[in-house]
């Protein structure tokens, strides 16, 4: 049934369009029979007409800024842009050097306080727990003698916190010790 009414209103409007008037009941008083309009009587008005295209044109069924639009990756959702940006936040944060302070301290310690002492302290001022190494190099005296030594502690360095890394005995201090530090973030 909507074919039958779409192919009447079709026939309708071309009819019209060429100028075949429809017929019209006869016993009806009130009817008056549809006409084509009048050709434009002057030249000069022909003139001013705008002319129509002898080929009709087709119109598209979406507007064109729809119609044509590429086919593409589809747009990021905010759950994707923030993992994004999560993302770059984190590795921009491995790759920031880390906030802490490492300092040595010298002590004297034992029985009647003549034992010298070592110790490494690292203060962290990051937002998150450091675990953080000491490497350190030195001399001792065992029996009077001096004696090389290296050796390596670990500890946890919580954020704010002043931890010592190490604590040895028996150093040498005329002879000094070189150390250093390295951390990484928890």
């Amino acid at each position: 049934m909507n074919r039958t009414c779409l192919a009447f209103v079709a026939f309708a409007f071309v009819g019209f369009a060429l100028g075949i008037t429809p017929a019209v009941a006869e016993d009806d008083p009130d009817a008056q029979p549809i006409t084509a309009p009048e050709p434009a009587a002057s030249a000069a008005a022909a003139a001013a007409a705008p002319s129509l295209p002898s080929t009709p044109t087709v119109l598209p069924i979406y507007p064109p800024s729809i119609a044509h639009r590429p086919r593409g990756k589809p747009p990021e959702t905010l759950a994707e842009v923030a993992a994004r940006d999560r993302t770059a936040d984190a590795a921009a944060a491995a790759n920031a050097p880390l906030a802490f302070i490492a300092q040595e301290k010298w002590g004297l310690a034992g029985y009647n306080n003549d034992e010298p002492f070592y110790t490494v302290l690292v203060t962290n001022h990051e937002p998150r727990a450091l675990r953080c190494t000491v490497l350190l190099e030195g001399t001792f005296l065992d029996n009077g003698t001096k004696v090389s030594m290296s050796d390596r502690q670990t500890a946890t360095v919580q954020p704010g916190a002043q931890t010592p890394l190490g604590n040895w005995q028996g150093m040498d201090r005329a002879s000094g010790a070189h150390y250093s530090v390295k951390c990484r973030p928890l």
